[in-house]
């Protein structure tokens, strides 16, 4: 992987500390998971990431998350890893580079992470850091609905619903479909219903 962009990337954890950009989350987060990230846990480095990135107690701050996210990744850690690849292709707290995130979600996804395999059937279903390939977008999209996955449930069963990668089939786009309206959130079930009124069934 190549090295972090962020404005952090040539700072370690214990220099932020110093330089007080941890001031606020110093303050939020207990000594004991600060103490293991500064230590190299990619765990607790994640854990910091995901509450600076969502505002869990915390400022968002989404550099500094991104920061985290590839400190762990760079260890091997799957969920840093997807969470690098994320930033990298929405551009957030980091220069937006969808090849950079192909790279990540490809290493993610080689080792069963859900999350990484439905991101880069994302990627391939639009042409995001890679060319435009639908079978294989149908493909990783599969494995992560397999693992309940309601992103993959969702591009699964879009897949089926318009025939995209896979013979257009309608009992099978209405299972993944049902599956991620089950249990996704309120996008993803607006989501599954306009795919729904669009085919008319």
């Amino acid at each position: 992987m190549s090295p972090s962009r962020s404005i952090f990337s040539s700072l370690n954890l214990v220099a932020l500390c110093l330089l007080g950009f941890l001031s606020l989350a110093c303050g939020m987060f207990s000594e004991d998971l600060l103490n293991r990230a500064k230590l190299g846990d990619p765990e607790a480095q994640v854990q910091i990431g995901k509450a600076l990135f969502t505002g869990d107690g915390v400022e968002v701050n989404t550099e500094l998350a991104y920061f985290f996210f590839q400190k762990a990744a760079s260890q091997g850690n799957l969920d840093g890893i997807f969470w690098a690849g994320a930033c990298l292709l929405n551009g957030w707290g980091v220069l937006q580079d969808p090849y950079e995130a192909v790279q990540y979600f490809r290493i993610g996804a080689a080792q069963g992470h859900a999350d990484s395999q439905s991101f880069l059937g994302q990627c391939y279903e639009k042409g995001q850091g890679v060319e435009l390939n639908f079978a294989e977008a149908a493909s990783w999209y599969r494995k992560a609905a397999e693992q309940g996955n309601v992103f993959g449930q969702l591009g699964l069963g879009t897949c089926y619903a318009y025939g995209r990668g896979v013979p257009e089939n309608k009992e099978e786009a209405i299972l993944w479909l049902g599956r991620a309206f089950e249990k996704g959130n309120k996008e993803q079930r607006q989501e599954v219903l306009t795919v729904i009124w669009e085919k008319r069934w």
